[in-house]
């Protein structure tokens, strides 16, 4: 994806950068002495090469012939991104006429923390959802399916393979649209996690507030939980939803993409510490 020169990302992305190497710091630091992981091996020296040779000679292997792998250090980290992409994201902050909408705050956000989890090589699965309603006896009867609500998630995405795949200015111009169902946003994180191996991994949804579902938000924190993921919820936008970012797991408030890099990625920091 070509560097976005839209001037909304490049504030966020200027506001991430301090917080970069904390991030990078926490993730290292969150493994110990086990962030040391293998690259390669070489042949022992000194006896150990000997007694290779003389194996070699006697037709037989001997399980010393490689010493240690070279070590350094790795960065073992997966992050999905959910973005709410639903209709009252075109609202303008607290009011503000001239302000930029809570979709192009939050995109720009998005955008900037995708180019610091590529920078820092974690894998990242970013992408918008709406939501569907389906048939809610069908839900009542198929509780395999693991879901935990008649809703299900229909999925824009905007990264493959862990890179962004869509043009940074392209994307916020991307139109918001549809209902807020901010369980489906949690739900779709998680799953968009299910399968990947990475020792940290972080669902990240990210929303303009509140709606009904909230009420679901614990069981899905739970269900993340048992699967080694850990669940957060940002809440962009209006100062009057500060309060309600204590409802989400791992909730935090955000107002302006401007402000992401400081509240939000030291708030994953701590998220990663435990």
């Amino acid at each position: 994806m070509s560097k976005s020169t839209h001037p909304l990302v490049e504030v966020a992305r200027k506001g991430c950068l301090p917080q970069i190497n904390l991030l990078r710091r926490a993730l290292i630091e969150a493994r110990g002495e086990k962030g040391l992981t293998r690259v390669g091996r070489s042949l022992a020296g000194g006896r150990h090469l000997v007694n290779t040779y003389r194996a070699a000679q006697a037709g037989v292997v001997n399980d010393d012939r490689y010493r240690r792998s070279h070590i350094e250090p790795s960065i073992e980290g997966a992050v999905s991104i959910c973005l709410d992409i639903s209709g009252s994201m075109d609202d303008r902050r607290d009011g503000h006429r001239l302000a930029p909408t809570i979709m192009e705050e939050t995109m720009s956000a998005c955008v900037a923390l995708a180019e610091v989890l590529e920078k820092l090589g974690v894998w990242h699965h970013t992408f918008g959802c709406d939501v569907e309603h389906f048939d809610q006896q069908g839900w009542r009867d198929h509780p395999s399916k693991g879901a935990t609500h008649p809703y299900r998630g229909v999925i824009y995405p905007f990264s493959q393979n862990g890179r962004m795949v869509y043009d940074g200015d392209a994307l916020m111009r991307f139109p918001p649209k549809g209902g807020t169902h901010i369980a489906t946003y949690a739900e779709e994180a998680i799953r968009a996690l299910e399968g990947v191996n990475a020792r940290h991994r972080l669902a990240v949804y990210m929303t303009d507030g509140a709606c009904s579902s909230t009420e679901y938000l614990e069981s899905l924190r739970q269900m993340a939980e048992a699967q080694g993921i850990k669940l957060v919820g940002v809440v962009m936008g209006h100062a009057r939803m500060a309060s309600e970012a204590r409802q989400h797991p791992n909730g935090v408030f955000c107002p302006r993409g401007a402000d992401f890099g400081k509240v939000v990625l030291s708030h994953l920091v701590s998220v990663i510490k435990g």
